[in-house]
């Protein structure tokens, strides 16, 4: 159902009474508009994700800045469209560049409001050290590698490989789990 979907939580810091809401984006790649159960697709059974909807707001309408992976994200991330951020539609694993630097991020306003941020999935914002997660507001993140790269399927904020878990195949990706 789903090729990859990155994963953008953000926690309050403080869960005192009266604080702001929890806020849990889901992005995914290839997910169409009536793909989840909740959206009633008849065989497609993602219980989890109709359950964080019954208790949650659904904001259905969205149209991607860019059809692929770097374009997109940029677009979620800075609230720009990807071309007058100046990137091409997708980074390579070997890019030497990537989101600019100069660019606020959804994840530096959330912390400018009180709350942590976390990353969980593919990132595709540039892959040196200046242009990873923790380097662009993220308190922690779990990245999955990108295209072509040869570094462990998933890595920490600090780029150290993690150990798969019992549910990704045998060349390291995730099955489907909802």
């Amino acid at each position: 159902m789903w090729t990859t979907a990155a994963l953008l939580l953000t926690l309050p810091a403080c869960a005192a009474a009266g604080a702001p809401p929890n806020v849990v984006v889901f992005y995914a790649d290839d997910l169409g508009f009536g793909d989840p159960g909740f959206a009633g697709h008849p065989s497609n059974l993602t219980p989890n994700l109709d359950a964080l909807r019954a208790t949650g707001t659904r904001l259905s309408s969205w149209y991607s800045a860019c059809p692929v992976c770097t374009g997109s994200r940029a677009a979620l991330m800075t609230g720009r469209i990807y071309s007058r951020i100046g990137l091409p539609g997708v980074l390579g694993p070997t890019s030497q560049t990537g989101l600019p630097l100069r660019e606020t991020t959804l994840a530096d306003q959330f912390k400018k409001a009180g709350y942590a941020t976390g990353m969980i999935g593919k990132w595709h914002l540039g892959q040196r050290a200046a242009y990873l997660p923790a380097a662009r507001g993220f308190d922690a993140s779990r990245r999955r590698a990108g295209l072509g790269e040869t570094t462990p399927v998933w890595t920490d904020s600090c780029g150290v490989g993690l150990r798969t878990s019992p549910s990704s195949d045998a060349r390291g990706r995730k099955r489907h789990r909802d």
